[in-house]
């Protein structure tokens, strides 16, 4: 036998197919997966980044409080 048969070629054929299939498709995640991890890691920045304007925010409001409480304070002797 020295050219495969029609079955053969069509076989051949098919699992060429498949595994280009499967290849592509391992190709495709792999890149999503590569998006995804770039993804995660601007939201992380991006939290942090949230995290130090909050704890910024919070640190002036508690000086703003001792300032109230201090002209407050100061007032009270004033008026003493």
């Amino acid at each position: 036998m020295l050219f495969p048969s029609s079955e053969e070629i069509s076989l051949q054929t098919v699992f060429t197919m498949i595994t280009i299939a499967v290849i592509f498709i391992i190709y495709v995640v792999y890149k999503r997966m590569g998006e995804l991890e770039e993804e995660i890691t601007s939201t992380k920045e991006q939290y942090q980044k949230l995290e130090e304007r909050l704890k910024i925010h919070q640190q002036l409001t508690n000086i703003e409080a001792r300032i109230k409480k201090s002209m407050h304070h100061h007032t009270l002797k004033c008026v003493v």
